[in-house]
């Protein structure tokens, strides 16, 4: 005779496995079933192909890491930002941005449009296309702060104005190229008020290398990971002392905060890494981005950064 899934006297050692799953799925149901939160089988196993959202009543029994599924897409309201750059030649006046375009870095708070330029004028889609970048793609914020992407054909060493203000971007990437499958030249974004560069990709990249990331309204970031490498520029003599500062800037407030500080004597290590034990939360509407300073002129400092973008 069939026994009652439902009953725990069934549970014994001579029951096979599969009542005994089914007994233990049944539980399961029983007690989501008082919470009010599910009513079927069917609402509490999730199917292998599914996205899991944050807040589903399903239970996941996939056998794959929660980081892995978010980076592949696996997982809905969250997604993996990888952030990398570098500066080439950090001296001794001022401390300097993290980024291949150098110089001081101030968070924008004034929304512009972007005067897009190469240095090459292979980089172009008039025509037939020229052998280097042919259109670019920029993911960034808005003027709300909200996210915002565009599309721009090249056009070689004549200007392209966008059509859509900025108030950051956290990247620009080649999205078609000719024959030479990458930008020939340096692509500059340029903000049409104050123009200072707000993106650059260099030449032979394909994209943008920044230690810059402007998080967007509605979001959080959880940085979760960074390292950090410098040296001094080949046949420059001695090794720096570089301090690398991250700062994250409120815009409600005006104010940019020291939040990490590390310094790297290049005669000892060359790196440094960190990996929280509990994740550095960056708010809504914040710039997260990394400045050097150093004892050398010269000196080449590249970044590496980790987190994960969630809806709030």
């Amino acid at each position: 005779m069939a026994k009652n899934i439902t009953n725990p006297s069934w549970n014994t050692n001579s029951e096979s496995l599969q009542q005994k799953i089914w007994y233990k799925i049944d539980e399961i149901l029983k007690v989501v079933r008082e919470e009010k939160t599910a009513t079927s089988l069917e609402e509490v196993i999730s199917p292998i192909e599914d996205s899991l959202r944050e807040d589903d009543k399903a239970l996941s029994t996939r056998p794959t890491s929660f980081d892995h599924e978010v980076a592949i897409g696996k997982r809905t309201g969250v997604t993996t930002w990888n952030k990398w750059g570098y500066n080439s030649d950090i001296d001794t006046a001022a401390e300097e941005v993290i980024a291949s375009f150098g110089g001081t870095y101030t968070p924008p708070t004034t929304p512009t449009t972007l005067i897009i330029t190469s240095t090459s004028g292979n980089d172009t889609s008039v025509g037939a296309g020229g052998t280097g970048a042919r259109s670019i793609q920029i993911i960034g914020i808005d003027g709300n702060r909200n996210i915002q992407t565009q599309t721009i054909p090249l056009e070689g060493l004549s200007s392209v104005v966008t059509t859509t203000t900025w108030l950051g971007i956290n990247r620009i990437e080649v999205i078609s190229s000719g024959s030479g499958q990458v930008n020939a030249g340096d692509i500059v974004a340029l903000a049409t008020v104050g123009g200072v560069p707000l993106g650059h990709i260099p030449a032979g990249v394909g994209v943008t290398q920044q230690g810059i990331f402007h998080v967007p309204a509605n979001y959080t970031f959880v940085a979760t990971w960074l390292v950090v490498n410098a040296a001094r520029a080949t046949g420059q003599g001695s090794s720096p002392l570089v301090t690398v500062r991250g700062y994250v800037f409120n815009p409600s407030t005006n104010t940019k905060y020291l939040v990490v500080r590390k310094n790297l004597d290049t005669s000892v290590a060359i790196n440094v890494e960190l990996t929280p034990s509990e994740p550095f939360v960056v708010p809504e509407g914040s710039v997260l981005y990394f400045t050097a300073t150093t004892d050398k002129d010269n000196t080449v400092v590249d970044i590496r950064f980790s987190g994960k973008l969630q809806v709030n």
